[in-house]
C-alpha cells in the first residue's frame, strides 16, 4: 500500500494542480484507500508505517518542499482553523475505535462482534469495557484483534466521552460491578437502562423527578441512593461541573445503535478536539497587530 500510494502521488505530481486541489485529491482518492486498508486488515500497524504514509501525503501536498504550515494546524477542520488535511494516524485510531464501538453496542452489533464476545466470557464486552480500567475485573486472554480494540479504547476513552472516567452512556448493568448486590433489572423494567437517564443538563435528578419521568415505584429509593452515592465518588452525584452535553456524539451513537451515522468521522473529529481549541501562533500574531483578543467564534 505504501508503494502504491507513493506511485500515485508521483504520477499526480506531474499534473498542474493547485495546493487546495492536491488536498482535495487526498480526501477523495487516497483517503478511501487507506480507510479500506485499516478496516479490512484488523491488525496493529506500526507507528512508523503510519508516519511514513503521512510523510508521503505531506510531500505530495507540498510538492516535496518544506511545509510552510504546521501539520497539526492543517489537520484541523475549517471550523478549527485548519483545512482538513487527513491525519493518517488519527484515521487509523478512528477506524479501530469504530470497531470498538461495535463491541460496546447493546444489543450485540455485527456478526463478528458475537465471535469476539465469546473471548470475554464470563463477561460481556458491551458492559465490561465501559468500566474504567482500574475497576475492571481481570479479563481472560484475548485474541490479537480484541486486545487491539481494547487497548485503543482504553487509551482514547477520555477523548470520546464527555464525562470521565464514568461515561454517562454506561449501561446500568455496569453498576453491578461497582455496587454490591445491585440489581439493574428493577430499573430496566421501567425503561431506565443508561446512567444518562438519571441526569439532565443541571445535574443528578432528584428521586421525585424520576418518579414523574419513568413512573418508578417508591420502593427504589434505597437503590437510587446507592446509585447516587456511587456516582458521587466520581463527582457526578450532584451538579455537573461542565456545561457540555450529557453525551458526546460517540456516546449518542452507542446509545442509539440503529441510528446511521458516520462513526469514523465522529471518532476522528473527537480525537482532533484536543488540539482544536489551541491558540495558534498566527492567531496570536493577528491579535497583536489588531491590539485585541478575538473570541473563538470570530476565528
Amino acid at each position: 500500500m505504501l508503494t502504491q500510494l507513493r506511485n500515485l502521488c508521483m504520477n499526480w505530481s506531474k499534473v498542474e494542480v493547485s495546493w487546495a486541489g492536491r488536498i482535495a485529491a487526498l480526501k477523495m482518492s487516497l483517503l478511501p484507500k487507506l480507510l479500506y486498508l485499516f478496516r479490512a486488515l484488523p491488525i496493529a500497524l506500526p507507528r512508523t508505517y503510519l508516519l511514513n504514509l503521512q510523510s508521503v501525503l505531506s510531500k505530495f501536498v507540498w510538492r516535496g518542499k518544506r511545509p510552510r504550515v504546521r501539520a497539526a494546524l492543517l489537520n484541523q477542520s475549517i471550523e478549527g482553523g485548519g483545512i482538513g488535511v487527513p491525519n493518517v494516524l488519527m484515521y487509523y485510531k478512528a477506524s479501530m475505535l469504530t470497531a470498538s464501538q461495535a463491541l460496546l453496542m447493546t444489543p450485540p452489533g455485527p456478526q463478528w462482534t458475537r465471535l469476539l464476545s465469546a473471548y470475554f466470557l464470563p463477561y460481556s464486552p458491551s458492559i465490561i469495557l465501559w468500566l474504567p480500567r482500574s475497576l475492571r475485573p481481570k479479563l481472560p486472554p484475548l485474541p490479537p484483534f480484541a486486545s487491539l480494540l481494547r487497548r485503543e479504547w482504553d487509551y482514547n476513552t477520555a477523548k470520546l466521552i464527555n464525562y470521565h472516567p464514568i461515561a454517562l452512556a454506561d449501561p446500568l448493568t455496569v453498576l453491578g460491578h461497582l455496587i454490591p448486590h445491585f440489581d439493574p433489572r428493577v430499573w430496566t423494567l421501567h425503561a431506565v437502562t443508561r446512567l444518562s437517564q438519571f441526569f439532565n443538563q443541571e445535574g443528578f435528578l432528584p428521586f421525585s423527578r424520576l418518579i414523574d419521568k419513568y413512573d418508578i415505584p417508591h420502593s427504589l429509593w434505597l437503590s437510587y441512593g446507592q446509585i447516587r452515592s456511587q456516582l458521587a465518588l466520581w463527582g457526578l452525584g450532584g451538579k455537573l461541573s461542565s456545561t457540555r452535553p450529557l453525551l458526546s456524539p460517540f456516546e449518542t451513537t452507542c446509545t442509539h445503535p440503529l441510528e446511521r451515522r458516520k462513526m469514523i468521522s465522529i471518532c476522528y473529529d473527537l480525537l482532533l478536539t484536543s488540539t482544536a481549541n489551541k491558540h495558534w501562533k498566527y492567531q496570536r500574531n493577528w491579535e497583536k497587530d489588531l491590539g485585541r483578543e478575538l473570541p473563538r467564534e470570530q476565528w
